[in-house]
């Protein structure tokens, strides 16, 4: 294979080929960073190796304000962008309550319960679930974890159908599960602070 040339390098970037973090490693060790010998060979996919040899070696430093200005503020515009479309959003959610008109490009609607709700965020579909139905449409919003705010417009509550036999039995299994495990912490937390225990954590490895 031909030689090749990296870019700087350094021991906590993320990784990325062919600089995975065994060859990250490899090349941030006292033999090659003092003595400049080539690093070992590392394997970094299936039949292939890498070996690399020093250049040159700079210790870290903070970088000047000429180098990170433009990336500085990139970030900042787009943090800026996030809160403004945030503020917009519980803007908008504000008046949709209230019962103005707002033009929303509403995307097309579906489906959801709360164990299946295809396109939803998670904690938009709680939401959803906790929003008063008495009046319809009704509307609810939560921030984007991506940045920015999700609106949800309820328009139709749908009674589900009976619970088979077999659905009911696993739903009965998980809640007997999820009793059991709530009554043995708070039996322990009760047992430690009453009667003196003191607990002890293991790791994998100590156990035998």
């Amino acid at each position: 294979m031909p030689l090749q040339q990296s870019a700087w390098l350094n021991k906590n970037q993320p990784e990325a080929a062919p600089w995975t973090a065994k060859a990250l490693q490899a090349v941030f060790v006292e033999d090659v960073l003092k003595n400049k010998r080539n690093s070992a060979a590392v394997e970094i996919a299936p039949n292939t190796l890498l070996a690399a040899r020093l250049l040159d070696h700079r210790p870290a430093s903070t970088r000047s304000l000429a180098e990170v200005g433009d990336s500085i503020r990139q970030k900042l515009q787009h943090q800026q962008a996030i809160e403004l479309a945030t503020l917009q959003g519980k803007m908008l959610l504000e008046q949709l309550q209230r019962g103005e008109k707002v033009n929303v490009a509403w995307k097309a609607p579906v489906t959801a319960t709360r164990l299946k709700h295809p396109g939803l965020n998670n904690d938009l579909t709680r939401q959803v679930f906790q929003v008063n139905a008495s009046k319809l449409p009704a509307y609810t919003g939560v921030e984007n974890p991506q940045g920015g705010y999700m609106l949800a417009r309820l328009d139709e509550v749908k009674d589900v159908a009976d619970v088979d036999g077999k659905s009911r039995a696993e739903f009965q299994q998980k809640l007997r599960q999820l009793t059991g495990d709530a009554l043995y912490k708070s039996y322990l937390s009760d047992a430690k602070k009453n009667v003196g225990v003191t607990m002890k954590d293991f790791a994998a490895s100590e156990i035998k």
